[in-house]
């Protein structure tokens, strides 16, 4: 890479250093959670004086993360195809070369150039690469007709995803919108339902079962395989009984399992199998008589909870909310016939989230197959 194009590594530009009007800027952790593949306009500017000192990215550029938390995030990259240059910041580097915009992007998302930045990632907790390694890593150089193919192929194959995604993420706020709309706020109670406290209705009580190993293993679940929002479990971590410590609580398909860490406290997950997760997680045990589990993990998602747990949350190295706090909430009874109702409603809004889910994995295997053909 270091032969067909040059490398500049970002300088000191911290999130402090943001103005309302100056001068546009892209900061590292933007490329890791903001950006694709490529992107047209800065969420950022910065000072003046402060970007006359920094190293600037044209468009067609490609801007490297070369810091991260893990190997797979190594190297997060995107195209600033803006209309103007922008300053870069530091633990990002500024890639400048000739091939057709995106082409790059995509190489360094490919099973080629992953095995080669294993060979140069640095670090424990924080995983860098130096821009002086990447420019020593092969980069494959077709003709531009076939470059264009490639990026034009793969633009497409990366928009049918998007739209999918766009579609999950528009039946979420429908979910949102649906509970609001039934039930009101679950903090202000507009309605004026009946309520009791959080350690009334629904306490904290890990079922007192015995888990069965799958083929010797235990699932084991902890807060990175959750996402946020949906309460999606992403993979099913199988560990060793010598895994399980005495921290670990044990969970049932009758459980609710509610995050008390910032900033997760919107994670939130319906498990439909037993198992035992980290002490994160609180197994909350919802009595049938007040509480549809559906309806609760709705009301624990919600904008309006988050922020009023979030509100009262202590500690400096792990933030959380006290037991007392959370358990002293107070929640809304609506009839159980109208939770249920909601809860139904739901079930057909997940069937049509599983059916898109669907469509956008087999979207993503095909573009893996495609990048495996070009690149690898």
């Amino acid at each position: 890479m270091g032969e067909v194009g040059s490398f500049l590594r970002g300088k000191s530009i911290l999130k402090s250093d943001f103005v309302e009007k100056g001068m546009p800027c892209i900061h590292y952790g933007q490329v890791h959670t903001k950006f694709g593949i490529s992107v047209d306009k800065h969420l950022s500017e910065i000072p003046d004086e402060l970007y006359k000192k920094s190293i600037i990215a044209s468009p067609g550029d490609t801007i490297i993360a070369i810091t991260s938390e893990d190997l797979d995030g190594s190297c997060k990259s995107t195209e600033w195809m803006g209309n103007c240059d922008v300053a870069v910041s530091a633990h990002a580097a500024v890639y400048k070369h000739n091939f057709v915009p995106k082409f790059i992007p995509y190489y360094l998302r490919s099973h080629s150039f992953y095995v080669e930045k294993e060979k140069y990632a640095r670090g424990f907790k924080v995983m860098e690469i130096k821009p002086s390694d990447i420019a020593k890593i092969p980069v494959p150089i077709p003709s531009k007709e076939t470059q264009n193919f490639i990026v034009s192929e793969l633009d497409a194959i990366n928009e049918s995803i998007t739209m999918l995604q766009l579609q999950v993420s528009d039946l979420d706020i429908l979910a949102q919108s649906l509970f609001y709309n039934m039930f009101g706020d679950p903090v202000a109670n507009p309605k004026s339902w009946p309520i009791k406290s959080m350690g009334e209705v629904a306490p904290c009580v890990a079922f007192k079962g015995t888990i069965e190993p799958i083929s010797g293993k235990y699932w084991l679940l902890n807060l990175d395989m959750v996402e946020s929002q949906t309460g999606k479990i992403l993979a099913k971590n199988l560990c060793d009984a010598s895994e399980i410590g005495n921290s670990t609580n044990v969970f049932s398909e009758e459980n609710v399992l509610y995050s008390k860490l910032r900033p997760y406290l919107n994670k939130v997950v319906l498990p439909n199998e037993k198992g035992y997760c980290t002490s994160e997680l609180l197994p909350l045990l919802p009595k049938k008589d007040y509480l549809d589990r559906v309806f609760l993990a709705l009301l624990l998602r919600s904008n309006s909870f988050v922020n009023y747990i979030n509100n009262r949350v202590a500690g400096a190295k792990m933030p959380r909310v006290s037991m007392n706090d959370f358990r002293s909430f107070n929640v809304i009874l609506p009839p159980l016939s109208l939770q249920k109702s909601f809860a139904s409603k739901m079930a057909a809004i997940e069937e049509t989230k599983a059916s898109l889910n669907s469509q956008i994995a087999e979207m993503q295997k095909l573009l893996a197959s495609r990048m495996q053909y070009w690149f690898d």
